[in-house]
């Protein structure tokens, strides 16, 4: 429960409190995140997932991020595709699903955690086991900064 209430203010703290970029550092302004990529629209490049992770469908997708401060904020859209997280996620992650699907299987539970449009859900770093996402998938997802650029040094999850 306190890492959702945790992750619930990481999002309020995204969206509603002023914190946001602002031309002088010295002088932090409110910031709107713009509409177009929580839609989807003009999107960026994303490398492949690791061949070694899919487990189905194809890494066809985009992703954006909407700001960098201490949190990262982002937009990722994909197709279907069901990804093998073997290797421990390596950063808290506050994820909000806009569209479609996410299916969460941890390793050595019964089922898997379904999460509709609407959806919002905390994977913890260190979470292993299937990460599916159905339908024209899209999400907005949160961060803490030094872990995300930790995961996209080498040997990262996000170098492969």
């Amino acid at each position: 429960m306190k890492a959702v209430m945790k992750g619930c203010l990481v999002l309020l703290m995204c969206i509603l409190i002023p914190f946001g970029i602002a031309e002088s550092m010295n002088n932090p302004a409110p910031m709107r995140l713009p509409q177009d990529k929580l839609e989807g629209k003009g999107l960026g490049e994303f490398a492949p997932w690791p061949s070694s992770m899919i487990i189905s469908g194809e890494s066809r997708h985009s992703l954006s991020e909407l700001f960098n401060g201490e949190i990262v904020v982002g937009v990722y859209q994909s197709e279907p595709i069901k990804l093998n997280i073997s290797t421990p996620w390596p950063f808290d992650e506050l994820v909000m699903v806009q569209q479609g699907e996410l299916q969460l299987h941890a390793t050595g539970s019964d089922q898997p955690e379904i999460y509709p449009a609407g959806s919002m859900v905390i994977v913890p770093k260190g979470y292993t086991g299937t990460w599916e996402m159905l339908g024209d998938y899209r999400e907005v997802w949160v961060v803490e900064n030094n872990a995300y650029v930790a995961s996209q040094e080498p040997g990262g999850l996000l170098s492969e």
